[in-house]
């Protein structure tokens, strides 16, 4: 689906990509959002408004680049031992933002806990062919699956639990305390209070220097209220424009909607848990998505900004992608 925003919709790129023409004593960058987690824990769940943090403030072994290829972020190197065994060599120097090294031992220990079953489910799905972890040496680890999975790479570049995480940071101040506290390797350390989140440009970052020096994300229930705040100048981005906001917004001198295509489909769910409710009826549910008109939903919530997928797929699959009508 797409997703409306006001300026920009770059949130899910690390944003050291965004400059400033006018030199400032510090560099701020203002973000109006819809509703703010205070859950940011990349192994035990996952949502909209977490990912534009996860990637400012995380790295994962391997990423993918604007070209669509698989590429190194903190990895070095990595190599297939055969089809179900692969060996990660991650950089040296690497800090997370407390100043502790990261190894191997951290990279063993995100993904460990996976295997273990940590967190609400969702993210060990993504993890079902990978068996175990092991630490070769201070910089390189092994992992074994259980069976040849073509999509490991790309797993390993997710943003759904593949962020490295601290061990010896996690285990002194709990899991629970990290969910409002975490530290990673990202370009941005994190400071979290329930009305803004702020990011901090992280001095040893090992990659490039973010061009701002904070970001804040501050917390604009409504969707009016986010657009008076853009229009007045108290924040420079917004997200979640209702699409009868558009014209209006458009409508300032400097000021413009913009869209840009996610991997996100909207989904529903039926409870059948009670036997006697017409909805357990198979028949029912199935007439009442036939009838459903899923274009009608899509002029309504984001008009010129979204369309129908064919599917729970993405053009992004490349020439696995199927495109239909229907």
């Amino acid at each position: 689906m797409k997703k409306l925003v006001a300026l920009v919709l770059a949130m899910m790129l690390a944003l050291s990509c965004i400059s400033f023409a006018a030199a400032e004593e510090e560099k701020v960058l203002k973000v109006g959002i819809t509703s703010m987690s205070a859950q940011f824990d990349p192994g035990y769940s996952i949502g909209i408004q977490t990912i534009k943090i996860f990637y400012n403030i995380y790295d994962t072994l391997l990423t993918t680049n604007t070209e669509g290829e698989i590429v190194g972020q903190l990895a070095e190197s990595w190599n297939w031992v055969d089809d179900k065994t692969l060996d990660v060599k991650i950089r040296p120097n690497v800090t997370f933002h407390n100043g502790e090294a990261c190894t191997s031992e951290d990279v063993f220990y995100t993904f460990d806990r996976l295997i273990q079953g940590f967190g609400d489910g969702t993210v060990r799905i993504l993890y079902e062919t990978l068996d175990t972890v092991e630490v070769i040496d201070e910089l390189t680890v092994r992992f074994h699956l259980n069976r040849a999975d073509a999509a490991f790479e790309a797993r390993l570049g997710s943003v759904w639990g593949a962020n490295i995480v601290p061990k010896d940071y996690m285990e002194e101040i709990g899991a629970e305390a990290f969910q409002k506290a975490p530290v990673g390797t990202g370009p941005f350390s994190m400071e979290y209070s329930p009305e803004k989140i702020t990011l901090t440009a992280y001095e040893g970052f090992w990659g490039d220097k973010p061009n701002v020096d904070k970001v804040e994300f501050i917390l604009y229930p409504e969707a009016s209220a986010r657009m008076i705040a853009l229009i007045n100048g108290e924040v420079d981005i917004i997200n979640d424009v209702t699409a009868d906001l558009v014209d209006t917004i458009n409508s300032y001198d400097g000021i413009s909607v913009k869209g840009t295509a996610i991997k996100n489909i909207h989904i529903y769910v039926f409870n059948v848990n009670n036997t006697d409710s017409i909805i357990s009826n198979q028949k029912f549910r199935q007439a009442l998505t036939m009838a459903m008109d899923r274009q009608a939903l899509v002029d309504a919530f984001w008009g010129d900004y979204a369309f129908v997928p064919p599917g729970h797929q993405f053009p992004a699959y490349g020439d696995l992608y199927v495109d239909y009508e229907g």
